[in-house]
């Protein structure tokens, strides 16, 4: 579970970096998908 965790985490700050010049929306949605593929 830590590692899933930690996985999350780094994704999200890859995806932050990524999504500064997109819609801030589109991360939120990747982002909700991610956690119900859980």
């Amino acid at each position: 579970i830590e590692t899933v965790l930690c996985h999350i985490y780094v994704f999200q700050l890859f995806s932050l970096s990524t999504t500064i010049q997109h819609d801030p929306s589109d991360f939120h949605r990747s982002a909700r998908n991610d956690l119900h593929r859980l």
